[in-house]
């Protein structure tokens, strides 16, 4: 507490940002909660220091509670560990040497309420703009530190499984093996349930999402402790059951080792005890996890992903039940709910063990199968994308069987035969006299001919395609902008030199089989897919697909493959019957960069702008650039002289304000902030009397700040000399 506090006071004096909302906000939480749970904590040591110098009680027992056994064991009712099991049978439930602890729980609970207490009256809207109250926080930072903080707590249930001496028992490596699972696929569930960034998180939602899962994550690590403890506690049992074992078998020995290592008295707890703060500690653990996960995604959310929409019904759409959600739900309050009594069932340290890795294996498996039923249709186009890039990566690797040219010649030497024999039957039954012995120039001719003609369909079929081996090949290597082939599935099949450079690809292997996402950067990369289904289901559903992105060409940024991104202008068309696309790009990025240099410096010059230019400023600002054309005014100025809004002054001329500098341009140039008395105009035509200083704004080439103060207004409230 007094390193906090004095972490506080540094902000407080030192802090860099935002000075002001710096100061309100440490003073407060200094204030209104450190210092009222330091008094509770002072009050702590202070009782700890007074009980530790004046032990209280003469007997033997009450002596024995405060000395710290360093070798031998005690003699009489203390077993070998130091404990004194009688006395601790019979103790009261909470006594004066427990006020420390007492003071401390509370301590910690009133620093709870009273932080919540002091963020909810922060932010209920009745004292003013919270950023002038509340230091916003780093969410990526706090979701990070809590991942370090969680981790420390789960190593300390693999820690109590270490430092424990060994036995060579089933029981030993039992509770060894599977408390060792069981804190990994806690970890599992912990980390791979929530979200790993500040988007979707509960710290991000909202301050009761917030708070909730900031608690939530103190529970968790108090359950974690006490489940990890737990572990030490069965090993220690396993332990000293073999060594008693061992000397009743008459080839054990006891030399003093175990009394040595311990450093303090320790109680002895009973199996019964064990077992129920293993089952107490796994609970909080993992109602811990489930509550989390809701903060997350709300209450609302969950229950609605309990039921979908059907088709059918009065209005086309009915919701009914989600039978697997709504199962998988029921089995883990039944997980629930037997954890909450495991203790009850069994109470052997070995048994507990492995119903504790089955109950977190069991909400292991449950998160995966909600998670299936809820995105399945995602899921399930995942895998089938996966499937189908792999297959188009190693379809492009092999060599084809047969060529593309050698299935076209197949094709149509059948044609040809279908069409000549069937014209050979037509002619038989149209001339009885027809015989079939005649000389076959005749069936040659017609061969000939409708060879001819399926050539020649064949011909005006390859000039509607760019997609044949020869002229494609030729064609797009041969072409300035680079060229994309893909099917209609978004699966790269072809692509030129020009895109390989374009992207920084080394080879054509690297490109061919992937989807066309990888090309597109920006926001519509995330997109994308979802644009290649629609277009895809509007050529498939079309005889003649008609879409408004064929033949136009748009601009966007595109994707290298180091990740960085250029603008492009792509025009798309179908190819190969409609069963193809073939995009062709361009890069923009000499041309864009100007435009973007151009763009930034306006952007700089805006912001400059804008912190000359303070609507909270007791004086009237007008900014204006070297021409005198008014940029931009503060709320002061439109009240000043007597506008209505801001956008009746700008794009002005400051002379509608300032007659004076009609005839003077050196007055719009001066950047000395020198002050001079003038005589200005309302928009009502009357004039009052100011002082105005012009300063050149920081950050800009042409613009100037006029400061404007109104002498007539000074007159009215205070008397100066002349009139005295």
């Amino acid at each position: 507490s007094i390193m906090h506090l004095a972490l506080n006071l540094e902000l407080y004096f030192m802090g860099q940002g935002e000075r002001s909302t710096i100061k309100n906000h440490t003073m407060a939480k200094m204030k209104y909660q450190m210092l009222p749970v330091m008094l509770v904590y002072s009050a702590a040591v202070i009782s700890a220091a007074v009980l530790f110098v004046r032990p209280d009680g003469d007997d033997d027992y009450d002596d024995a509670k405060h000395d710290r056994l360093l070798a031998a064991a005690a003699d009489g009712d203390y077993d070998e560990y130091g404990g004194n099991e009688n006395y601790y049978a019979e103790s009261p439930i909470w006594e004066l040497s427990d006020l420390p602890l007492t003071l401390t729980a509370f301590g910690y609970l009133q620093n709870i309420v009273f932080s919540t207490i002091r963020k909810f009256r922060a932010t209920n809207g009745k004292y003013g703009d919270i950023r002038k109250r509340f230091v916003p926080n780093n969410v990526d930072y706090v979701i990070h530190r809590y991942g370090e903080w969680i981790l420390l707590m789960i190593g300390e249930g693999v820690l109590s499984l270490l430092i424990v001496d060994t036995a060579n028992t089933k029981d030993y490596y039992i509770i060894t093996t599977f408390g060792v699972l069981t804190v990994i696929f806690i970890q599992i569930l912990k980390f791979e349930s929530e979200p790993s960034h500040a988007e979707g998180h509960a710290l991000w939602k909202n301050l009761l999402h917030s708070m909730c899962y900031s608690y939530l994550i103190q529970v968790l690590s108090m359950g974690l402790i006490v489940f990890g403890v737990t572990y030490k506690v069965f090993l220690i049992d396993v332990v000293k059951d073999a060594e008693k074992k061992e000397k009743e078998a008459g080839y054990g020995y006891d030399d003093g080792s175990k009394a040595s290592r311990m450093l303090g008295a320790s109680p002895v707890i009973s199996d019964e005890d064990s077992a129920a703060l293993f089952s107490a500690g796994l609970f909080v653990v993992i109602i811990s996890l489930e509550l989390m996960c809701l903060t997350h995604c709300g209450i609302k959310r969950a229950l609605e992903h309990m039921v979908r929409r059907q088709k059918g019904g009065q209005h086309g759409k009915t919701m009914v039940p989600h039978w697997p959600v709504i199962i998988i739900a029921l089995f883990k309050v039944g997980i629930i709910l037997f954890t909450m009594t495991l203790s009850q069932w069994t109470k052997d340290p070995a048994e507990l063990t492995i119903c504790g890795f089955c109950i977190v294996l069991a909400l292991s498996a449950s998160r995966v199968m909600n998670f299936f039923f809820i995105h399945r249709k995602e899921v399930i186009q995942n895998l089938t994308e996966t499937v189908r890039t792999t297959v188009g990566r190693a379809a492009a690797v092999l060599p084809p069987v047969i060529s593309e040219t050698g299935e076209k010649a197949a094709q149509r030497a059948s044609d040809s035969w279908t069409m000549a024999r069937n014209t050979v039957t037509g002619a038989s039954s149209r001339d009885p006299k027809y015989d079939a012995s005649a000389p076959t120039s005749n069936l040659s001719n017609d061969s000939a001919r409708l060879e001819k003609k399926s050539e020649d369909r064949t011909s005006s079929t390859k000039s509607d395609t760019i997609l044949t081996d020869n002229d494609l090949t030729s064609g797009i290597n041969s072409s300035f902008d680079g060229i994309v082939v893909a099917d209609l599935n978004g699966i790269i099949t072809q692509v030129n030199d020009t895109v390989v450079t374009l992207f920084g690809y080394a080879t054509k292997i690297e490109m061919i089989g992937k989807n066309l996402s990888i090309l597109v950067g920006g926001s519509d990369g995330k997109r994308h897919d979802g644009y290649v289904k629609a277009f895809k289901k509007r050529v498939t559903t079309n005889a003649n697909p008609q879409h408004k992105v064929l033949g136009r060409q748009r601009m966007l940024h595109a994707c290298r493959a180091d990740g960085t991104e250029f603008p492009c202008i792509i025009g798309i068309k179908m190819v190969s019957n409609n069963t193809r696309i073939a995009g062709y790009i361009r890069d923009m990025s000499g041309v864009v960069s100007e435009e973007k240099k151009k763009a930034s410096m306006e952007m700089n010059t805006n912001e400059a702008i804008e912190r000359v230019v303070d609507d909270h400023a007791f004086d009237a600002i007008i900014a204006s650039n070297d021409h005198g054309i008014i940029q931009r005014v503060n709320d002061r100025c439109v009240a000043e002289f007597g506008y209505e809004s801001k956008g009746e002054l700008v794009s002005k001329n400051i002379s509608v304000l300032m007659h004076d500098v009609i005839g003077h341009p050196e007055l719009l140039s001066d950047s000395h902030g020198e002050q001079r008395l003038a005589v200005l105009t309302r928009k009502d035509g009357k004039e009052f009397q100011c002082i105005v200083a012009s300063k050149k704004i920081k950050g800009t080439d042409n613009m100037v700040a006029f400061y404007v103060r109104n002498l007539d207004r000074a007159k009215a409230s205070f008397k100066c000399e002349k009139c005295d």
